[in-house]
């Protein structure tokens, strides 16, 4: 017995109006009717009582829906569960990201959101940008974070701001910049200065590369650091003439910072902290994570300011 005439059936029985049950199944009386009597002939008995005024079931068609309406609601169940069986299932996500600008808020959001998904797990991992977007690519990562100083267009990944961040000068508070709100790239030719964890292949180092030669600052040394865990120990000026060239919120990352002074640098790049992923990309999960560092990391500016 087909299914879809067992359910055209319990339509029937429960409107006792071929008019009203065939509107109901969108067919025409006389194709309910066929397939009807198609059943009757099949079981050997009579389903329904039929006159010109009304329809009434027979005590065998009063068995029928007895067993048939289980039947139907299994069946139902059955479907369900053999399409979320073929659906994909994402109870990880693997995040890669440079610890320069980013390690601020990625312990926070993997904190709250192992409290909102527990039973998504993530996996960090820090990178260096030479290496970052062949993460995506080779399939060894679900979600990037990393610095964009422009934007870009690539036609197999999409990208989201996380926020916008500048490039500050970390200095003691006796420096000689100190007293200041901004200074420019040219005035670091005055004082001893190195620039903080940019590695030498990213957008931002080459950016503010030309953009220090333009000002005829030469020669620009490199601080490096094994990873976000150091900054606190390898950032801070060791004396009141040296000068730390870094991304703003690192300064989260502090132990203490009411020795120092941090003053934007007013025409070096703006710097994107972006998450990027592939378009094609199933996970649904990716994007819950990724609102979720929007808004830790707003509340990491919001303290910061």
């Amino acid at each position: 017995m087909r299914l879809d005439y067992l359910d055209e059936f319990i339509t029937l029985f429960e409107m006792l109006s071929f008019t009203r049950a065939a509107a109901s199944l969108h067919m025409s009386q006389s194709v309910l009717s066929r397939h009807i009597r198609s059943m009757e002939e099949e079981l050997g008995t009579s389903l329904f009582e039929r006159d010109q005024h009304k329809v009434l079931p027979t005590r065998e068609g009063e068995l029928l829906y007895e067993h048939a309406a289980p039947i139907t609601r299994l069946y139902g169940d059955f479907l369900d569960t053999l399409k979320n069986s073929h659906e994909p299932v994402h109870d990880h996500i693997r995040v890669s990201y440079i610890a320069g600008g980013c390690a601020p808020f990625m312990k926070d959001a993997y904190r709250e959101f192992s409290k909102r998904l527990p039973h998504i797990e993530l996996h960090l991992k820090t990178i260096e940008y030479k290496n970052s977007f062949h993460e995506l690519f080779q399939d060894k990562a679900d979600l990037l974070f990393s610095l964009i100083t422009e934007p870009f267009e690539w036609g197999d990944l999409s990208y989201q701001t996380i926020y916008d961040d500048y490039i500050c000068a970390c200095v003691t508070n006796r420096h000689a910049f100190a007293e200041k709100s901004s200074i420019s790239l040219s005035e670091l030719k005055r004082t001893e200065f190195k620039i903080l964890n940019f590695e030498s292949n990213s957008m931002l180092s080459k950016q503010l590369a030309n953009q220090l030669r333009d000002n005829e600052v030469f020669n620009a040394p490199s601080l490096s650091v094994p990873s976000a865990d150091s900054i606190p120990i390898a950032a801070p000026p060791k004396n009141d003439h040296d000068c730390t060239i870094m991304v703003h919120q690192l300064i989260n990352l502090f132990d203490d910072v009411s020795d120092y002074k941090f003053i934007r640098i007013e025409d070096s790049p703006v710097v994107h902290v972006s998450a990027i992923w592939k378009n094609q990309s199933e996970n649904p999960s990716i994007l819950e994570f990724v609102s979720l560092c929007q808004e830790i990391a707003s509340n990491i500016a919001t303290r910061a300011n």
